[in-house]
């Protein structure tokens, strides 16, 4: 099921929140390939999309903590660091033997993870 973007999932920062808007409608992508069984190919190129936007999306949101002065900045970017090495382990092992990679669980990983992170960590950025 697509994730619908809602008000909660909103920081009240322009750039932030595109960013998460982008973020979601990349996953329902990734969850729209699985679903119609999309060439190997095509859902490799938006796990490969996903991961540069990714990497792109916590370097703009890291220097926003910086200039905000966010005190748990450091807990924040290792979070950022994991999950940056987990979805290019995942994405790499599908570029490699796509079958090895259990698609469902890919998706809910990513889509789990995202909105844990959106609803809880990032929540806190502009609060200080």
């Amino acid at each position: 099921m697509p994730i619908q973007w809602t008000a909660d999932l909103a920081l009240g920062h322009p750039q932030i929140d595109h960013d998460h808007r982008v973020l979601v409608d990349m996953l329902n992508r990734v969850e729209s390939q699985i679903e119609v069984g999309a060439s190997s190919g095509a859902l490799e190129e938006v796990l490969v999309g996903l991961n540069k936007y990714v990497s792109e999306h916590f370097a703009r949101e890291e220097r926003i903590m910086e200039e905000t002065g966010y005190s748990m900045i450091e807990s924040h970017k290792g979070q950022h660091q994991r999950f940056t090495a987990k979805i290019k382990s995942l994405t790499e092992a599908y570029q490699s033997e796509p079958a090895s990679v259990n698609l469902s669980q890919l998706h809910a990983f990513l889509s789990d993870w995202l909105l844990t992170h959106i609803q809880i960590t990032d929540q806190t950025i502009l609060a200080g």
